[in-house]
């Protein structure tokens, strides 16, 4: 008959114990149960699942903004025979010139009626930079008497449309002091176009009354 040693009874509880610690270690070391563990994962794949949800969302819609900006830079091809107006050139309105605005006798405006021309000498409207400068041409190179710059913003603003036509109206008051001896007055406008960067000048002579 085998009997056991009091020694090895308490040696075998040992590894009994040792063994159920091992056991829960590896099912959940922290002592929780393994369904805690499977509520956990179920939580984290769901909000995984989401991430790719509103991830997917995302992708879709810029795939289709991508899509709309294909379709609009390709469009669907030019239509043969059509010519598109090009900014050519530019053109003095038919009142442009110094003007008496107070009736003493003495001009003291400056009007212009400029209107920006295509191709084929049609009024455009054409955004961009506009400098207007008085040049003084009787000296042996010219001089800039007074120069104004519009910006597109107040360019923009100027454009008219009545019954001298459609036209960009620029108004520059004249200093007394600016028409002293003179009795012409050299005008230079210069509209550079916002898009492409392309300047067109023109000019012209007008006379004083003083």
């Amino acid at each position: 008959m085998c009997t056991f040693r009091p020694n090895a009874l308490a040696w075998i509880t040992l590894s009994v114990a040792a063994l159920q610690v091992g056991c829960s270690a590896r099912v959940g070391g922290d002592g929780r149960s393994l369904s805690q563990h499977n509520d956990e994962l179920r939580r984290d794949n769901q909000e995984l699942r989401q991430q790719i949800d509103e991830t997917q969302k995302q992708l879709a819609l810029l795939e289709s903004e991508l899509r709309v900006y294909r379709e609009d830079a390709a469009g669907s091809g030019a239509i043969p025979g059509a010519v598109a107006p090009v900014f050519s050139g530019l053109e003095f309105g038919r009142y442009s010139g110094p003007i008496d605005s107070n009736g003493d006798g003495t001009d003291d405006e400056v009007r212009l009626y400029i209107k920006p021309t295509d191709q084929r000498g049609r009024t455009l409207v054409v955004p961009g930079q506009v400098k207007v400068q008085l040049l003084d041409v009787t000296g042996d190179s010219p001089e800039v008497l007074l120069e104004k710059l519009w910006e597109p913003a107040d360019w923009d603003a100027a454009y008219r449309s009545g019954f001298t036509g459609d036209h960009y109206s620029l108004t520059l008051a004249l200093a007394e002091e600016l028409l002293a001896d003179r009795d012409t007055l050299n005008v230079v406008v210069q509209l550079t176009e916002a898009t492409r960067g392309t300047s067109r000048e023109i000019q012209a002579v007008y006379p004083l009354h003083r």
